[in-house]
């Protein structure tokens, strides 16, 4: 669900109300705490307190008031807002919404004091710059992480209670069982109405919290631990995985089954008719982290699928194989770090790419989609991509950018003549409808006054239909004002080389002091300055791209806008040809004439290259994709091929 906001589509104000809304997954299905019914008591509030800007930020998802902004997306958004002094003041249902523990309430707290505005609930404002406002906070968060500790006390010995008594816990029956709610679910989507797919569903299943076995997913279950337990075959989670795969089965969610899915049914102890605990965590009062398989077991009254010795014996394997499987790195090899792991995502799949080596002795380094790591390439055929010359190619790139101010001005001027070249029609348009606003509040304006110097006592027909008619133009026209100011480009403020000079210095400053962690600075530039690395979906192109604000460059500190540099890295096909000794490349020679900074070839496999560079403006209300799109497209990358 997105965030709503008082102006719609039409430009942001200076500043607004900020109302914060979330639901745990008990909550949700309270209809008085659900999130449209809290939208609607905030839009609510924001009329009859006279707030007439305000944005509602939304957690899509149900999260806890224990976590940070790097879990709560929607408070993140709404901290950004309030550091850069855009919020007014903070509403929400109750304070338990922001935090439940003074940890994060205290965070949130010293940014409200930053920022000097103010904190609401529903019903009234809270004082926290008083030292008695504070202690009352205080007290406030420390009863609701006590009623959390307290909740979590008893959801734990509530699930401890049904194991030991063999009884399943709650949620959906896992793969190869289904269960009463399952059977009305599937009765209803087949277009059955309610009374009639429950009345099947109970014949069908008499008991309601009770699972029973699904006989076609059960087989796939058996065959899955026949194949890893049997003399016959004895083969790992990852061919498994490949095997079901090529004979058309498929989890229930319909995607394609990968090693994790594989050792997750066989690590689950319920299919061998048990329920578990970790009596362990239990007894340590603190949260398990131990797999399933090392819980303490009772015996269920859910049927078992596989018998219980072929479970043992397929936890007796992964335990004696973990132990003696090969060492992951040769004797004297170095672990190696993948310092673009986390950065890129596979463009067929979305799935975040890893990093991996073939040994012995690490020779071949390579990134690998995660869905292929696990289910071959049946569950995603993108290629393999050499790591260290795909992350040298990326590192000379960056030190290319910060070290060529000319090469950055040269491209964020061409793309700043371009914008502004597209402002003369919108602006010939804005006028236009400026004009016919301004006409009809005019003639809204005369037709008011001779209604009020009017001594009748009932106007004529016609003059009351002539001011709704004025008064519809009106409305209509601010509305598309609204519209085309809301898909208008802002002007990009100015910047001088001289700015951009000093900006890249300091980015130079942080690349010489990380020059040997590669992946430290690479991610440091992915928080700070929207780092990407996007391959395409052939595997032999890759989209660089980095974030430049302007606040930090330009003498205008006004605008906050982004410029963002795009470059493009092309693989050669694989190719036995050997470059001559001291070959190498020159990036972007051909686009700006000189460069000062080289870049020696990595390896015969790549073949050079650099895109245009790109500004995107970015109003603070608009998103930074709905801003692209309306930005003409690139160039085709200017490629280079050094032999």
């Amino acid at each position: 669900m997105k965030d709503v906001q008082s102006w719609g589509n039409g430009p942001a104000p200076e500043r607004w109300w900020a109302f914060y809304v979330r639901v745990t997954r008990e909550e949700s299905i309270k209809r008085d705490l659900s999130i449209p019914n809290q939208c609607a008591r905030a839009q609510e509030l924001a009329r009859l307190r006279g707030w007439d800007h305000f944005r509602i930020y939304i957690e899509e998802r149900h999260v806890s008031a224990e976590l940070w902004t790097d879990k709560r997306p929607a408070l993140k958004r709404m901290l950004d807002d309030l550091s850069a002094g855009f919020v007014l003041g903070v509403c929400a249902r109750h304070t338990d919404r922001l935090w439940r523990n003074n940890d994060i309430q205290g965070r949130i707290l010293r940014m409200l004091r930053g920022s000097g505005s103010e904190l609401w609930d529903f019903s009234s404002r809270y004082d926290y710059k008083s030292a008695h406002g504070r202690f009352s906070l205080q007290v406030l968060g420390a009863a609701s992480e006590l009623e959390v500790g307290l909740v979590a006390e008893r959801i734990r010995e509530m699930k401890r209670g049904k194991a030991m008594k063999g009884k399943t816990g709650g949620g959906p029956a896992p793969y190869g069982y289904t269960s009463q709610s399952r059977r009305i679910r599937e009765l209803k989507a087949a277009g059955l109405p309610d009374d009639e797919a429950y009345r099947k569903a109970c014949l069908e299943f008499p008991v309601g919290k009770c699972w029973y076995i699904d006989e076609y997913e059960a087989a796939v279950v058996r065959l899955i631990f026949d194949l890893y337990t049997s003399p016959k075959h004895r083969i790992g989670s990852k061919l498994i995985a490949r095997h079901l795969n090529q004979q058309g089965y498929r989890p229930r969610l319909g995607d394609k089954f990968t090693s994790g899915i594989v050792t997750n049914f066989l690590d689950n102890p319920a299919y061998a008719g048990y329920t578990h605990y970790d009596e362990i965590a239990y007894t340590n009062r603190v949260p398990s982290t131990r797999p399933r398989r090392k819980h303490t077991l009772f015996q269920g009254e859910h049927p078992a699928i596989v018998p219980p010795e072929v479970w043992h014996k397929a936890q007796d394997i992964k335990t004696i194989e973990s132990r003696t499987s090969r060492r992951k790195t040769a004797p004297g090899a170095v672990a190696q770090a993948f310092s673009l792991t986390g950065i890129m995502r596979c463009p067929k799949c979305g799935t975040s790419v890893l990093g991996r080596w073939a040994r012995p002795e690490m020779k071949y380094l390579f990134y690998i989609c995660g869905r292929r790591h696990g289910a071959g390439p049946e569950g995603c055929d993108f290629p393999l991509i050499r790591a260290m010359e795909l992350q040298n190619a990326v590192w000379g790139w960056l030190c290319e950018v910060i070290a060529s101010p000319a090469f950055v001005m040269r491209h964020v001027e061409r793309l700043m003549k371009r914008m502004r070249a597209e402002q003369p029609a919108t602006e010939r348009q804005l006028a236009a409808l400026r004009k016919r606003r301004d006409s009809a509040k005019g003639a809204l304006g005369k037709y008011l006054k001779l209604f009020e110097s009017s001594t009748s006592a009932s106007p004529e027909p016609t003059f009351l239909d002539r001011i709704r008619e004025l008064r519809a133009e009106f409305e209509a026209v601010e509305a598309e004002i609204a519209k085309l100011e809301a898909r208008v480009v802002p002007t990009p403020p100015k910047v001088d080389e001289e700015s951009v000079r000093r900006y890249l210095a300091k980015l130079s400053e942080k690349v010489s002091s990380h020059e040997k962690y590669q992946r430290v600075l690479f991610h440091e530039f992915q928080r700070e300055h929207d780092f990407q690395v996007r391959p395409a979906e052939s595997g032999t192109e890759f989209a660089v791209s980095m974030a430049l604000p302007c606040r930090d460059m330009a003498s205008a500190a006004s605008a906050k806008r982004i410029a963002t540099v795009l470059g493009w890295k092309k693989e050669a096909a694989r190719s036995r040809v050997q470059r001559p000794e001291g070959a190498e490349r020159r990036l972007g020679s051909e686009v700006n004439g000189s460069c000062p900074w080289r870049l020696p070839m990595p390896s015969a496999t790549i073949s050079a290259t650099l895109c245009m560079a790109r500004l995107i403006c970015r109003a603070r209300s608009l998103s930074f994709r709905s801003i692209r799109s309306a930005i003409p497209a690139a160039s085709p990358a200017i490629t280079k091929t050094t032999s």
